[in-house]
């Protein structure tokens, strides 16, 4: 009888922490399934950032490409116009010396004249 009574009390107590284990294991199964939950929901807003911020480099690349190739192409006029001014300036240089050379040749001939005139 005490046999009988040992194991009926082993028996409840077994089922009592059988009972006590399984809702431990059901509140850490709870917590780490909220856990899990609110894991989850900041993956999603971090990877909807993420998207977000990839738009946003993808954008700016294409913007700095753009602005890139419109300051080369406006360089470029630059460049060329300022090749332009200079050959005009020399040009306009040239033209002056052979004004110059031109009155030095009529100065020299009006020279020669006078001093054939007075030999």
């Amino acid at each position: 009888m005490k046999k009988i009574l040992m194991l009926g009390v082993l028996g409840s107590a077994a089922v009592g922490l059988y009972f006590v284990f399984k809702k431990i294991d059901s509140d850490k199964l709870s917590s780490l399934t909220d856990k899990l939950s609110s894991i989850n929901e900041q993956l999603s807003k971090l990877e909807g950032a993420k998207e977000e911020l990839l738009e946003k480099v993808s954008f700016l690349n294409t913007s700095f490409g753009q602005l890139g190739s419109d300051l080369v192409g406006k360089a470029g006029d630059i460049i060329q116009q300022k090749k332009q001014a200079i050959e005009d300036a020399i040009e306009e240089a040239k033209r002056m010396i052979e004004e110059e050379r031109e009155k030095l040749r009529q100065i020299r001939a009006k020279l020669d004249e006078v001093n054939t005139g007075v030999e």
